[in-house]
């Protein structure tokens, strides 16, 4: 949806970035916005990488208690979800509008992992067993913490400098 100008200056949108929530849409085409808090992506990569660090962890240490064991599946599922919101947020900061389209195809092109890495997990454990595997994916992981913090996100450090 468009935002005109009048209603730009009315909500103090700041026009090279303009974060809206469309809060309620009306049966005439119009809508009801405010303007939306900045998010800050390095930390919910960081509550990602949190997640998937110890996802494989607790995968040896519950695999008595099917109960406990059950439940890493819905972790998994908080982990993807707050990954792909992650990185489609950092894709947005970290490119402009001249190389953004190149930036979503690299990332694009890293989406075919989670359909190699099973296969590539397979033959991991086949070789060195599931507490080796498991225990050496959770370092990677967490090697990862290196390049988010590497990350340059003006929302993030427009955040650290309001606070």
């Amino acid at each position: 949806s468009v935002i005109s100008i009048r209603i730009s200056d009315a909500l103090k949108i700041d026009k090279n970035e303009p974060y809206v929530e469309i809060r309620e849409l009306l049966d005439n085409s119009s809508f009801i916005a405010k303007k939306s808090k900045t998010f800050e992506y390095k930390r919910l990569l960081r509550i990602s990488l949190l997640l998937g660090f110890s996802l494989p962890i607790l995968a040896l240490v519950f695999k008595g208690n099917y109960f406990l064991y059950q439940l890493l599946f819905f972790v998994a599922g908080v982990l993807l979800t707050s990954f792909n919101v992650a990185r489609n947020g950092v894709l947005v900061e970290i490119s402009n509008n001249e190389n953004r389209a190149i930036y979503t195809g690299i990332s694009g092109a890293g989406s075919i992992l989670p359909t190699i890495f099973p296969l590539i997990s397979g033959i991991f454990i086949t070789i060195f067993g599931y507490e080796t595997t498991f225990i050496i994916l959770s370092v990677i992981i967490g090697m990862g913490l290196f390049f988010i913090n590497g990350l340059d996100c003006k929302i993030d450090d427009e955040d650290k400098n309001e606070n």
